[in-house]
């Protein structure tokens, strides 16, 4: 076959480029949209943030003024400042931004699918020499073309890069469990430890190494000093979570901080049957499940002597997973970027355990082809997906974020940098000012609560969105046109200025 005459590796490669372009070709300078468009136009934000605030790396911000969670106690002149976990990524991506002398989203996007590119060509290379090019490629393309890491592969949300940096880890480990050199551990250990800072969720997949290390303990009754280590990584990333927890009771955060649990049966079967259908589609449609089928088979059919450290990080992996999602089972239910953050790197920790455990090699001509046709499958299923999404799946904060970058001009000949504005808009922090670059106060739930509250406030502004004023502004406050005197309008947006009583 052609692929035994050509470098595996330029395979690897050419392959990356063209699935990079039949799935991204659509979005590669793009602004955060369509699903969860408002969550990732808050990283974007972050980015942009760390250009505003000199890099200062502990006081994150993004240019929302008025945050979901609040402080503790209000902040005479609030700063933007938010509580998140480790935003490395964030900081990374304003570095570069700083240098090329551009915030253009090609610049988060291409970082993104720099840090894909690198943690899936190590995970292919590692295989490839354990296990042969036909093992690393079905592999690499199970995770690739997993139609939700196909979708925020080029995107703005931080589980991303985290799961990458989390593969990352994982390959070091699997190295070591199959060449036995303590480095690999040691470098394995840095990465999850990272990627449990960025994204504090997958702490789970370290703590159940920590967990397996201490079954071998009890097994063997000989001390491994590895543990400590592990001790080390959890103590720095819950040292960050308590600094996170100070920063939110401090300056208040855009982000989720607390499981949301449901609290009644009926909601909570409603939520797992939602995750589960939504999981059917994005996470592991059929191709996916075939091809998960048939390497169970194999595994099955070809296994050796299973490593049991690894088995029971698995496990332990599983059962961490299991009651994350139930405690968590409505975040999970409607974000589906969770399965980033478990489920994926559950699976792929699986594949792990399949590649340590088993002596199989597709070598055969049926075996080879059946692979070249779950690629083909799963390929398509993605860009399938990807069309549907940027075609057909148009959001509320899809047109917010057009209506304000298409109001730059209008809203420059205004000087906003001094100002005390308020923004009145449908849900999505930053969504508004992922173009336009100001430091706002903002609406964006609780409507009929949070409106009349401003009208005694010293804003010297107020900005609408013309499509949704009615329905979000007059609805729940009709007494609006009476507070306020309308300065100018371009159709898509209107500015307003407060009465003084």
């Amino acid at each position: 076959m052609i692929v035994d005459k050509v470098s595996k590796n330029t395979i690897f490669i050419l392959g990356f480029i063209l699935s990079v372009i039949l799935l991204h070709n659509k979005s590669y300078n793009e602004i955060p949209s369509k699903t969860h468009g408002w969550a990732q136009s808050d990283h974007y934000a972050l980015a942009l943030g760390f250009l505003e605030n000199d890099f200062d790396f502990l006081h994150p911000k993004t240019f929302s003024l008025t945050h979901q969670f609040p402080p503790k106690k209000k902040l005479k002149n609030p700063k933007g400042i938010t509580a998140t976990d480790f935003p490395i990524l964030h900081f990374s991506v304003a570095l570069v931004m700083k240098v090329l002398n551009t915030t253009d989203p090609w610049v988060f996007r291409f970082i993104m699918l720099l840090l894909s590119f690198i943690a899936l060509f190590f995970l292919f290379k590692t295989i490839k020499k354990i296990k042969g090019f036909w093992f690393a490629i079905f592999i690499v393309g199970f995770i690739m073309f997993q139609p939700i890491y196909a979708y925020y592969q080029n995107g703005f949300h931080v589980s991303m890069a985290a799961y990458n940096i989390l593969l990352i880890g994982f390959v070091y480990l699997l190295k070591y469990f199959y060449y036995s050199k303590e480095k690999y551990f040691y470098l394995g250990l840095f990465f999850l430890v990272l990627a449990g800072l960025m994204r504090f969720t997958q702490v789970i997949f370290l703590i159940a190494l920590g967990g397996a290390l201490f079954i071998n303990i009890i097994k063997t009754k000989k001390f491994d000093l590895k543990i400590i280590f592990i001790g080390i990584g959890l103590l720095i990333i819950g040292s960050y979570f308590y600094y996170n927890k100070l920063l939110a009771e401090s300056y208040g955060t855009i982000f989720l901080n607390k499981p949301m649990i449901t609290t009644d049966l009926h909601s909570f079967i409603r939520q797992i049957l939602r995750q589960f259908k939504m999981y059917i589609r994005g996470f592991l449609p059929l191709t996916h499940l075939v091809g998960l089928g048939i390497i169970l088979y194999t595994f099955r059919k070809y296994k050796t002597k299973i490593n049991s450290i690894i088995k029971y990080w698995f496990l332990f992996s599983l059962l961490g997973v299991i009651i994350f999602n139930l405690l968590m089972s409505w975040s999970c239910s409607v974000h589906d970027y969770y399965s980033l953050d478990t489920w994926l790197p559950l699976i792929t920790l699986g594949l792990m355990l399949i590649v340590i455990s088993t002596n199989f090699k597709p070598q055969t001509i049926t075996s080879k082809l059946l692979i070249i046709l779950f690629l083909t499958g799963t390929v398509s299923v993605a860009m399938e997906i990807q069309h549907t999404i940027y075609k057909y799946k148009f959001t509320t904060s899809d047109q917010l974020a057009i209506d304000f970058k298409n109001s730059l001009r209008f809203l420059n000949n205004y000087n906003f940098n001094t100002k005390k504005t308020m923004v009145i808009t449908p849900p999505g922090w930053n969504t508004p000012m992922i173009s336009w670059h100001h430091d706002v106060y903002r609406i964006a739930n609780n409507y009929q609560e949070q409106i009349p509250k401003i009208y005694n406030k010293d804003f010297d502004y107020i900005i609408t969105q013309d499509r949704t004023f009615n329905e979000i502004v007059i609805k729940n406050s009709s007494e609006f046109k009476s507070k306020v005197k309308k300065i100018a309008s371009n159709g898509l947006v209107t500015i307003w200025k407060p009465l003084k009583p």
